[in-house]
């Protein structure tokens, strides 16, 4: 079995690169950009408990649900063909019209699918404020 090791500046680099553009994609739901970023498998699982497929995910986003995520703590770690990225977000989403913000505590993994990383899971819960 791998242990988990730091991850080399480049991965960590293409890693973040990639979070960017899918943050800017949900935000601007523009899924033509963010459809390949996902993986044809991904677990999706909400703060709030609701646990989407990429299907789901997608019209979540076309429903303009994301105002913005901001990541002011990350570690990313290489696991294999795979990266966790862990730790902190503030979320800001619009919850029945009306925006909201809150704090996470997140898990993602992207996985080296033949020539490009996709984000196969994604997992939060609340955290204190």
């Amino acid at each position: 079995m791998k242990a988990m090791v730091s991850v080399n500046a480049s991965v960590r680099q293409t890693i973040l690169g990639l979070e960017a553009e899918r943050i800017a994609a949900m935000v601007g739901r523009d899924l033509d950009t963010l459809e390949p970023l996902l993986a044809d498998d991904l677990s999706y699982a909400h703060s709030s408990g609701r646990r989407d497929t990429k299907a789901s995910f997608l019209e979540l986003v076309r429903s303009g649900h994301y105002l913005g995520v901001d990541f002011p703590e990350r570690d990313v770690v290489l696991c294999g063909d795979a990266v966790v990225v862990r730790r902190r977000a503030q979320m800001q989403v619009s919850h029945g019209g009306d925006p909201l913000s809150y704090p996470i505590l997140f898990l993602e993994t992207y996985a080296l699918r033949g020539e490009r990383w996709q984000l196969v899971a994604w997992q939060a819960t609340r955290a204190p404020e």
